[in-house]
């Protein structure tokens, strides 16, 4: 999300790239809450507009922040490469979220730093949980929309 553009700050700024480009570590730069804050809105406006360009059915609340989050965590490649969007846009909510459980089609939403990770990773457990919330979240989505219908 800092990539720099539209007024975010690049990543750079605060982190050194990782060996051989850097040493991976903090340039002891900190981002003042006042800075979050005036990006927050950029960064999430980003996410809105990707999700609402890549997804062609009507979701709830609950399911359109889950895609958000989905996004923002994994990156709109990631998420496209997935196999969710076109499940979503077929309907089977159901499948997508399984899918997003599962990590995504060779492991596209269980990734840092561009590795997929197992179970054991150090990062493993935080992500996969995460991912099972957005699954969570797309599926409480349907029970609305069935009320919705009733």
């Amino acid at each position: 999300a800092l990539d720099g553009k539209d007024g975010v700050p690049s990543w750079r700024e605060y982190w050194n790239p990782s060996p051989p480009d850097g040493d991976g570590k903090s340039t002891g730069k900190i981002m003042t809450r006042e800075v979050a804050d005036e990006i927050k809105e950029t960064i999430v406006n980003r996410y809105v507009k990707q999700v609402n360009s890549d997804i062609k059915v009507d979701l709830t609340e609950s399911q359109n922040n889950a895609l958000v989050d989905l996004y923002y965590r994994n990156g709109a490649s990631n998420v496209a490469k997935s196999g969710i969007i076109e499940l979503i846009n077929a309907g089977k909510i159901e499948e997508a979220a399984e899918l997003i459980k599962a990590g995504g089609k060779n492991g596209q939403l269980i990734k840092a730093g561009s590795k997929v990770l197992a179970e054991g990773d150090k990062l493993y457990e935080g992500i996969n949980n995460r991912n099972n919330r957005a699954a969570e979240n797309l599926l409480a989505g349907l029970e609305t929309q069935d009320q919705i219908q009733a």
